[in-house]
């Protein structure tokens, strides 16, 4: 499309638009302070429905954590029992020496030194 056409066409719609816009912001006032009031009616509604939804998803959760208190209160004292079970000596032992023979092999890393002895090798 040419743009003196463009220009021409951009002209009129202008020219249409100032004479008919007190008219236009006579009728389009009442419409538009109605479009706000719908607005504000419907924000409000959604407001309301969502502090009901909250209350529902917090009774639902207050019952279901009231339900689960006497459940836990149940399993409680075996987890403390378990807790307060203790390891045989033999096992503690064990785990003593495979803790200190770690250790010893982490600090004498650098200067090892092997000697073999019946068949087994020793960190001298």
């Amino acid at each position: 499309m040419p743009t003196y056409l463009v220009f021409l066409l951009g002209a009129v719609a202008g020219a249409i638009a100032s004479t008919l816009a007190p008219q236009l912001q006579r009728n389009a006032r009442p419409i538009l302070k109605e479009a706000f009031k719908a607005g504000i009616l419907l924000a409000r509604g959604a407001q309301v429905n969502a502090v009901e939804l909250m209350e529902t998803f917090e009774d639902v959760y207050a019952e279901a954590k009231a339900e689960t208190d006497g459940s836990i209160a149940v399993h409680e004292p075996t987890a403390r029992a378990a807790a307060r079970k203790r390891v045989p000596a033999a096992a503690r032992k064990a785990s003593a020496r495979k803790a200190a023979t770690a250790a010893a092999k982490r600090g004498a890393k650098g200067s090892r030194k092997r000697a073999v002895k019946s068949g087994t090798v020793e960190v001298a």
